[in-house]
């Protein structure tokens, strides 16, 4: 299920929030949210493109941080 999804005049932005705690030690959060959901959030973008919607971005929003996490 996609948590946000909204239209800017370039397109469709989803964003999808996370919580979970990011693994210690790693210096890159964003590279492993990245890998751990770019399937998620490439068969959300896919489903929104079968309804003939343009994605023009899609983001992880970390809850615990607040950061966001650009996928597309």
């Amino acid at each position: 299920k996609i948590d946000l999804l909204f239209e800017e005049p370039e397109g469709w932005v989803l964003v999808d929030y996370k919580t979970d705690r990011i693994p210690e030690g790693n210096e890159d959060a964003g590279k492993c949210f990245r890998e751990k959901y770019a399937r998620q959030i490439g068969e959300y973008a896919g489903a929104l493109r079968s309804l003939s919607l343009k994605v023009h971005s899609a983001c992880l929003l970390l809850a615990r941080t607040g950061e966001a996490v650009w996928m597309i």
